[in-house]
Formats: structure tokens, sequence, C-alpha cells
């Protein structure tokens, strides 16, 4: 990999006109440790600086310029998934092989700065913040233009943990676990299978999969003759709890059984973004789950770790049951719609939003001024913005009277003074 890519330098190099520098340290390729670039290479500004010492005509100006061509020259590698050019003219070189380690550890690379983040979270964390407006790369932008985006990775439409519908799990536990096939899981264990050690890249175990898949024999026989603790987290999953998924796939027959195992004290068990189950079945749209956490006492106040609650999480209206229904259940609930969150947002923001949304910052982003929409974003937050401005632009002439008879109070009140 290391010679192959060094030749490809070097012919890039020498495509461009200029000699690649002797192979020191300056010229050469050089393999990196750690969680960033697999290699990375002077190269470029090596061969530019020789160049200019002889007198040479020089076609780039500048080493970066000689960096950006080596760059375009050697996209389409295919054992490079990604190439970086820093300010000096350095090259860093990301492999395929590199990216999808890190995948399967949740990681996804930010392009613009060259670290790893969480899926999620993180990376959203990281892209709001950010100072270099690079970091607002195509794959960042769907975690910078969902305000307060909860903690929830990318799941399969059929409600089962993250990633099994493109690639399944490649324990047969796991498998009869996500089919809620008994006799199978039982066969495995019988003949020597450890089902409790069962997880997969993300940390679920068969117990997760089973609740999250509504598999109610299934998840007795986990708990009761395999002896599986009703409250075991995921490892890389945000912590979710077999709870957890049994309350966002709308399963409350799996809910009832998992609260008698782990007891009523774990209702209000929280993943590492703070959501709980009852706000997860309420994002979703399932009253029933509602309901039964609610009556084994179920926080309906509760808020996350970005300060959002149950509402916040039913107003997006993009979960698979969401319904006006939920919004009108958690309302009886007292839950507060009027909860502003660490972004100064609201449940009619989130509802404002569940479309195309109409933020200043989100189309400065659209339009490609990426410095100002984060300095725009970071005004929004401060100053709260109203959840008109969240109304999509093709719905905003509904909002607006074309009755004549409608006055406006405040030009009546002027008029009236004025005669």
């Amino acid at each position: 990999m290391e010679d192959e890519l060094q030749a490809q330098l070097t012919a890039a190099l020498e495509a461009e006109g200029f000699p690649a520098a002797s192979r020191g340290r300056s010229g050469s390729l050089r393999r990196l440790k750690g969680d960033g670039p697999d290699f990375a290479s002077n190269a470029a500004v090596a061969a530019w600086k020789q160049a200019q010492g002889r007198g040479a005509e020089m076609i780039h100006q500048e080493p970066f310029d000689l960096a950006l061509a080596i760059l375009r020259r050697l996209e389409d590698a295919e054992s490079l998934a990604h190439i970086m050019v820093e300010q000096g003219g350095g090259l860093r070189f990301f492999t395929r092989e590199h990216i999808r380690a890190q995948a399967a550890k949740g990681k996804v690379l930010c392009k613009g700065c060259g670290f790893f983040f969480g899926e999620g979270n993180p990376m959203r964390t990281h892209v709001q913040n950010a100072t270099d407006t690079r970091c607002f790369s195509v794959e960042a932008a769907e975690y910078y233009l969902r305000p307060c985006q909860d903690d929830i990775a990318a799941e399969a439409h059929d409600g089962s943990p993250a990633g099994v519908a493109q690639a399944p799990a490649p324990d047969p536990c796991l498998e009869a676990a996500q089919r809620g096939d008994l006799v199978a899981l039982r066969a495995l264990v019988v003949a020597g299978s450890d089902a409790t050690k069962a997880t997969d890249h993300r940390g679920n175990g068969v117990l997760h999969w089973a609740a999250g898949g509504g598999h109610v024999d299934v998840c007795e026989y986990l708990l009761h003759e395999l002896k599986m603790d009703a409250r075991a987290r995921t490892s890389k999953h945000h912590g979710r709890t077999a709870l957890h998924w049994a309350a966002r796939n709308g399963h409350a027959a799996v809910c009832a059984l998992l609260l008698d195992a782990a007891g009523d004290d774990f209702v209000d068990a929280a993943t590492d973004g703070g959501d709980t189950p009852l706000m997860l079945a309420a994002w979703q749209g399932h009253i029933t789950c509602c309901s039964i956490l609610v009556s084994r006492r179920a926080d309906v106040h509760h808020t996350n770790s970005w300060g959002c609650n149950a509402m916040h999480k039913a107003s997006r209206m993009d979960g698979a049951s969401s319904s006006l229904e939920m919004l009108e259940y958690l309302t009886h609930s007292r839950v507060d719609a009027g909860l502003v969150n660490c972004n100064g947002h609201n449940s009619l923001h989130k509802a404002g939003a569940a479309e195309d949304r109409n933020a200043p910052s989100a189309l400065a982003f659209a339009a490609g001024f990426r410095a100002l929409a984060a300095e725009l974003r970071h005004m929004e937050d401060l100053l709260w913005l109203t959840p008109a401005l969240y109304v999509p632009l093709k719905e905003a002439e509904d909002y607006r009277t074309t009755d004549e008879s409608v006055t406006d109070s405040s030009s009546a009140t002027d008029a009236e003074r004025k005669s």
C-alpha cells in the first residue's frame, strides 16, 4: 500500500512538472499512527521549494496550489477514501480500509479537519462549534441542519437496531432473536452457543434484538431460562437497554415484561444522551407504550442532555406512528410544550422544523455561506428564534389572512386616535 501510494504521488508530481524531491524526511510518504490519517507527505512542499531554488518557472504560485493539483490527480485512486490538503501544502491520506475500521467503532470522518467523531451528537456538536468552514462537509450537514437532533443513529425501517437491515447480524443467535425464532435459538444454545454473549457491532445483544422485535416468548426465555440481565446496556449504541428498544418500537407487552424483571425503578433508565424509554415511545408516537410506562411511574417531565422533554421528541412528527393524538396525550399529562432546550427551542420550533426549514442559518448554509451560517446559528440560539421563522416558505401563505374584514388591531387603534 505504502509503496503503491508513493509511486502514485511521484507520478502526480512529475505530471505537474515537478520532479519528486529526494526520498528523505521532507519528500517521502510517512505512515501515521492513531485515529487520524493513514499517511502524510510534504512532497508537494519539498518539490515546490526545490524548483524555486533552481529558478525554474513556477506553474503553481504556492505549495498549496501544487498540493491541490496532486489531490485532483489522486482522488480517483481505488485505495484512498479521502485526501486532505493542509494550509501549508501538506497532504494527508485516508484509506478505505481505515474508514471502514473507524465505522465499525461507530465513528465517522469530518473531511474538513480530518478527525473522527462519534455518529450523532458528537459529530453534530463538532460541526456546530467548528471554526474551520471546511468542517461543514456534505456528510456533516445532516447533523448541522437538524436543530437539537437526538442521539438516534440511522435505524432500520422495521424498528430493528441500526444497520442490520443493510448488514444482517453475523451471529446466528442474534439472527434467531431478530426473527423471533425461539426454536432455532434453543437449538443453538443446546448445541453449545452462548447466546448471552452474542453482540452486534454496536453492542446490542440477543435481548435487545428480541425486545426491539416485540418477541415476547423469546424475551421470556432469555430472562427466565438464560437469566439475562434486563438492565444490560449496549456498549456502543448510546447505552440503550432492551426497554428502550421495546418502547421505541411500540411493544407494550415487552415493556411490561422487562419492567417486571428489572423493577419499576428502572422505568426512567436514560441513554448516554439522557433519553428515557418514555421519550423514545413519545418520539415514535406509541401511546400504548407511553401509558404502560406512565402506569409504572415514568417521569413525564424528564429532560435529556439537550434539555428536551417528551414533547420536543413527539413534536418532530417523524416517528413511525407520529400523530396529534400523541401530542394531546402528552398535553393531558401536563408535559410542558413551552419548555426551552439548550438551543433555545421549544416544541413549536420542533414542529415548525418538521419539514423544510426557513431558519436564516439553514438558508445561508444551503447557499454556500458556511462561515456565515455558523455565526447565524450561534445568534439564533442566543436570541431564541420565534417558531414562525421555522415555518417552511411554501406554507407561509397559509398563515396570511385574505379576509378583508380582519383588521390589524394596532392599525384600528391608530385610526381611532387620528379621528
